[in-house]
């Protein structure tokens, strides 16, 4: 890791954060047409996917700590 200063109660909180925001438009979105896209053959997105992703990274931007997502990629951690 970096020279970032890691306070891991911190970090847990964000993530605690995330994982609840991610998951009310996980929740939000039951029962709705899916809006899905093929990715690739046998891969398939749905724009709850695609919402909630965006939220977890939104949320975890703060922690400066690199995010890499099943649907848009990231960045590798500096070294």
């Amino acid at each position: 890791m970096n020279h970032l200063s890691l306070d891991l109660v911190k970090l847990g909180a964000r993530a605690q954060e995330a994982v609840e925001a991610a998951g009310i438009v996980v929740a939000e979105s039951v029962g709705t047409a899916p809006g899905v896209a093929a990715k690739g053959p046998g891969d398939w997105v749905s724009e709850a996917d695609l919402r909630s992703e965006s939220v977890i990274r939104d949320v975890l931007a703060v922690s400066q700590i690199p995010v890499l997502g099943e649907e848009a990629g990231g960045d590798r951690p500096p070294t």
